[in-house]
């Protein structure tokens, strides 16, 4: 998997400023506004307060399998990943209970 997601990297188009990156000025994709968005869906809906790890991965599948022609939902199809998949080892690894929660 490693290996593919390098390639697939690799391809995409890269960008280098002259000066480094202390005078560069990064801006927000309307493709990463939208992963935002479904990340903070997926936490909203486990009842989490916060996004963490298994929220962005659910996010990512989601989008993937949306974009199946994209880079990422080809690899996604080839490793057969699934956000449902994914999903129920969630909520198998948390046993039912909701995660995400600020201690109180």
């Amino acid at each position: 998997m490693k290996r593919r997601l390098d390639e697939i990297l690799r391809a995409q188009p890269q960008v280098h400023m002259a000066g480094g990156m202390s005078q560069a000025q990064i801006y927000v994709t309307p493709a990463v506004q939208h992963l935002a968005s479904v990340v903070s869906q997926e936490a909203d809906r486990l009842g989490d307060e916060y996004i963490s790890t298994e929220h962005m991965l659910l996010g990512i599948a989601r989008l993937a399998e949306q974009q199946h022609q994209s880079p990422l939902g080809r690899l996604f199809a080839e490793l057969h990943l699934r956000a449902s998949d994914i999903d129920q080892a969630i909520h198998e690894i948390r046993g039912g209970a909701q995660g995400g929660r600020s201690p109180g």
